[in-house]
C-alpha cells in the first residue's frame, strides 16, 4: 500500500515537475521576439497544465469541480513566473557584461591596428578569450556586428570630409528590444 502512494505521488510530482521546466522554457523562449504571442503561448500552455493536473487527480475536465482545483494552475503559473523572472534578469545583466567585453576587445584592437577587425573572430585570442554569446531564453545567439570602412564624402560646402572607420554591436533582448552599441557615438542605445 506505502509503495503504490509513494509511486503515484512520485508521478504526479514528475509531472508538475516536467509541466513548470516546459513553462519556464515556453515563457523565456515565446517573449523574445513579440509579447504578446509569448503572453498567449504561456496563458494557453498553463491552461493546459491546469487540465492535465486536473486529469491526474481524477477529474473530467468538463467537470465543475475542476474549476474548484484553480489553485493547481495558479500554483503552476507562479512556479514558472518566478524563475523565469529570475532568469530573465540574470540573462540581461550577463548579456550586457558579455557586450561591454566585446566593445572593449573592440577598441583595444582599432587603438592597436588604427582599424576595426572584419568580424569578431579575429579578436580571438589576442584581444579576448572566444567570442562571448547572448542567452537568450535557453538556447545561445550571436552578436551581430557591422565593421563600416572609411569613406570620404562631399558636405553641403562642397568639401570632401573624411568619415572614420566605426562599427556598431547589436543583440537582441526580450520583448523585441534591440540593444545597440554605436562606436561614433560611444554609447548604447535602446530600440524597441
Amino acid at each position: 500500500m506505502w509503495n503504490y502512494r509513494l509511486i503515484y505521488f512520485f508521478k504526479r510530482a514528475s509531472v508538475y515537475v516536467i509541466s513548470v521546466l516546459l513553462l519556464i522554457v515556453f515563457t523565456l523562449e515565446g517573449s523574445i521576439y513579440v509579447f504578446p504571442f509569448g503572453a498567449v503561448i504561456v496563458l494557453l500552455a498553463t491552461a493546459v497544465c491546469g487540465v492535465i493536473a486536473g486529469l491526474l487527480h481524477g477529474h473530467d475536465w468538463l467537470n465543475p469541480e475542476l474549476l474548484s482545483k484553480c489553485r493547481i494552475v495558479l500554483f503552476v503559473g507562479l512556479a514558472v513566473v518566478i524563475p523565469s523572472y529570475l532568469i530573465y534578469r540574470v540573462q540581461i545583466k550577463e548579456n550586457f557584461k558579455s557586450a561591454s567585453r566585446v566593445v572593449k576587445s573592440l577598441n583595444a584592437y582599432h587603438k592597436h591596428n588604427n582599424d576595426y577587425p572584419a568580424g569578431l573572430e579575429d579578436l580571438v585570442p589576442e584581444y579576448i578569450e572566444d567570442v562571448p554569446v547572448v542567452y537568450l531564453g535557453i538556447w545561445p545567439r550571436k552578436f551581430d556586428y557591422e565593421y563600416i570602412k572609411p569613406v570620404s564624402i562631399r558636405n553641403d560646402e562642397e568639401k570632401m570630409q573624411n568619415v572614420k572607420p566605426a562599427f556598431y554591436i547589436e543583440y537582441k533582448g526580450y520583448l523585441g528590444v534591440r540593444y545597440t552599441y554605436l562606436s561614433h557615438e560611444r554609447r548604447w542605445k535602446l530600440d524597441d
